[in-house]
Parts: C-alpha cells; structure tokens; sequence
C-alpha cells in the first residue's frame, strides 16, 4: 500500500521584514519508509503502517506537535483529509509543516480516494445547509 501525502511547508523570517515563504508538495509513501529530511540528514517523519483511510506516522523531536504541549509520544494516527500541523522553533527561521493524507493506493492502479462526509443538520432552516464533519 502506498499514502499520498500532501505537505505545505510555511517559513517565517525571525527578523524584519518577517518575509513569509509558502511552499506545497506531494509525497507518495510506502510503510516504513521515510520522507522530509531534517538539515543533518535525520529523517523528519516516517510511516509506520498504513489502514484503511489513515496512516501511523512518527515525527522528529526536533518538531513539535502544534497545539499540544510536549506530548511523550511521538507517533500518530493521521487520518484523510485531516490536516495535521508540526513546528520548528529551532532553525534559523520559524518553521510549520502542515500534513494532509489525500489517498491511499491499495494495489498497482487501484485508489481510494475518502471523500469528507458531509451531513445536513437537523435544526437548519434551509434545507440545502449542509455541515462538513471530518471523520464520520
């Protein structure tokens, strides 16, 4: 099995003009493999099993998880269209990697694409309102 992996990298300078720099890619990834190299050549994430529409995935200590405060554990389960984002406070410029898994290929030219479930919402006044709840 094979995960497609979008990355945006955003890049903040410390000094002024605090210039922004955004880039975005796409990986494709096998389990047990690694991808985003740190400086020092260390890898910054590896997948560690791939199941169904999510991805277990460990990240270098030299990020941290945004959003929550020096967790021990170092791995987790990323779901589609989840996105999932990392900080660096340590490099020369301020870093966050944002991940997203967008699919997961099964076998040579079979895809699974998870599309986001979307429901109406019971109370709504107009029926065409609908509620995008990601994970569902």
């Amino acid at each position: 099995m094979q995960a497609v992996i979008e990355i945006e990298n955003l890049q903040q300078d410390w000094k002024p003009p605090f210039a922004k720099k955004r880039e975005t890619k796409s990986v494709t990834v096998t389990e047990g493999e690694t991808f985003e190299m740190l400086k020092d050549g260390t890898p910054l994430f590896t997948i560690h099993a791939i199941q169904g529409d999510k991805v277990l995935l460990q990240y270098s200590r030299m990020y941290t998880l945004k959003g929550y405060e020096h967790p021990t554990e170092r791995k987790m389960w990323v779901n589609m269209h989840t996105p999932v984002k990392f900080s660096s406070l340590w490099e020369d410029n301020g870093t966050t990697k944002t991940l997203t898994l967008r699919s997961v290929k099964y076998n040579e030219g079979e895809m699974v694409e998870a599309t986001p479930h979307v429901q109406a919402t019971e109370n709504s006044q107009n029926p065409d309102t609908e509620i995008y709840r990601p994970g569902q």
